[in-house]
């Protein structure tokens, strides 16, 4: 059975049981920390989808120069358009729709800065994306059609707006760049990423990506690659570094055990690090596909660069 947190809370209370509980809790997840972070593990590996509707144009839309609702004729909005970005008019700029009150009525997240627009065509369409609450960063994101990998890692929305300021180009996309962070109240904030050219039909391009360590509770199971007792080790480094309390010495306290200590815990990490390679595939980004190919002309008129 997996280690559980307090599994590993109370091998480590065995050395030294009157340690106050919350100081080997914190040695504890500091050092879940620092495994997570000492190398790309198999477990920090998620992978989901970029899910892209048809663009809707139907009818014709009207907004008022500083105003946060558009009024639709002959439109059919619904709230599954919540999220999405719509393009008025002529204008650079997307808005998010934040909210849709009828069919003919939705509500955009920043007021409208352009010039006043009344029975103007339109576009619905998604262009920027959210990646799960566990995002770290992108391992791959591939189109399954022609099996082309995007380009990410590299590009943010400034770099698109020098080579496309109108955002003309529409198609399959093979760009993912940064974009913004989204404040979320009462949560963290998401980055979002533009997703270019803009996809205009309904598609799902996969993608992997690295996973933020989980936090450890009560309620997460350390993954089978590593054992508690690497974490235990650990701790015991922070463990022998406790002088111990005013009337009660800490009989684990030596300086001297503290770096055998740490060396035994950076072999163990590389232990669970072969074991890790021996179950799992280690090279899971598709780097066998070939990146989407920019084209030399469309590059040298656009000055794109990539490092």
């Amino acid at each position: 059975m997996a280690d559980s947190f307090k599994s590993v809370v109370g091998q480590l209370l065995t050395y030294c049981p009157f340690v106050p509980l919350p100081l080997v809790e914190i040695w504890v997840r500091d050092r879940w920390r620092q495994l997570c972070e000492s190398r790309k593990w198999s477990f920090l590996r998620g992978k989901g989808y970029l899910v892209v509707p048809d663009v809707y144009s139907v009818g014709t839309a009207s907004i008022a120069t500083g105003s946060s609702t558009v009024t639709g004729a002959g439109t059919s909005w619904t709230v599954s358009m919540v999220g999405r970005q719509i393009k008025l008019g002529a204008t650079i700029p997307v808005y998010t729709i934040a909210a849709v009150a009828s069919t003919t009525s939705l509500t955009i997240e920043e007021v409208f800065l352009g010039t006043s627009i009344s029975g103007a065509t339109y576009q619905i369409l998604q262009v920027y994306f959210t990646p799960p609450a566990d995002f770290l960063s992108w391992l791959s994101v591939v189109n399954s059609k022609n099996w082309w990998r995007f380009h990410i890692n590299y590009f943010t929305s400034e770099d698109i707006d020098r080579w496309d300021p109108q955002r003309t180009s529409t198609g399959m996309p093979y760009v993912v760049a940064s974009a913004i962070y989204k404040d979320v109240v009462g949560s963290s904030a998401l980055p979002l990423y533009e997703i270019w050219p803009w996809p205009v039909t309904n598609d799902m391009y996969p993608y992997l990506y690295w996973k933020r360590p989980p936090e450890f509770t009560d309620t997460y199971y350390i993954p089978s690659v590593v054992s508690g007792d690497v974490l235990v080790t650990g701790a015991l480094a922070d463990l022998a570094k406790w002088p111990g309390i005013e009337d009660r010495k800490n009989p684990m306290y030596s300086l001297s055990m503290v770096e055998l200590y740490e060396r035994k815990w950076l072999f163990q990490i590389g232990q669970c690090g072969r074991n890790d390679n021996e179950i799992y595939q280690t090279d899971l980004r598709y780097d066998h596909v070939p990146l989407y190919p920019f084209g030399a002309a469309y590059a040298q008129v656009h000055a794109m660069t990539e490092p």
